[in-house]
């Protein structure tokens, strides 16, 4: 055996014996703990903390503010809700339509609004418009008005920020 390798056992054996002598025989972690529990005064000074609050007329702001503290947390960190979430900046007054992707494959150009995968000439899930152009930057929508027999055209921008084009290369 190496004299680096006998070092090394050595050294190992040294931690060994420490980190058993840590675990079975030091009580400090155990004091520590307990007095982590109750932190002194923590009482008087929450108890100062609410005379304060009560002296201070709230404006309505800080006033819901307090109100959702004082509501119980859900176990769920995520938000939970029956009606539909929609980021800053998705939605752009467009009805909830978002244009967040583009793909080209072939001759063949998708846009994805809202998720889906969709060509020029299919109609979205909802909104009532038909996919009329697709671009890098923006997508034309046109919705008919049965009505009038008016046709509505609008360009839906790109919510996201423009990335470059990726070239994947082949490795065999």
């Amino acid at each position: 055996m190496k004299k680096s390798e006998k070092i090394l056992l050595g050294v190992l054996g040294v931690v060994s014996l420490w980190a058993g002598y840590i675990l079975y025989f030091d009580d400090q972690p155990a004091k520590k703990a307990s007095t982590m529990e109750a932190a002194p005064g923590y009482e008087q000074i929450a108890a100062e903390m609410r005379k304060q609050l009560e002296a201070k007329v709230l404006s309505p702001a800080d006033l819901h503010k307090v109100q959702l503290a004082l509501q119980p947390v859900e176990s769920s960190p995520f938000y939970a809700s029956a009606e539909p979430f929609y980021f800053l900046g998705l939605d752009n007054g467009e009805g909830g339509l978002a244009y967040s992707g583009y793909l080209r494959m072939g001759n063949k150009a998708y846009a994805i609004i809202n998720g889906i995968e969709y060509a020029v000439g299919d109609d979205l899930a909802e909104g009532g418009y038909r996919l009329t152009a697709i671009t890098k930057g923006y997508v034309v929508l046109e919705r008919r008005d049965e009505a009038t027999g008016r046709v509505f055209r609008r360009q839906l921008p790109m919510t996201e920020s423009m990335v470059e084009d990726i070239t994947l290369k082949a490795v065999y």
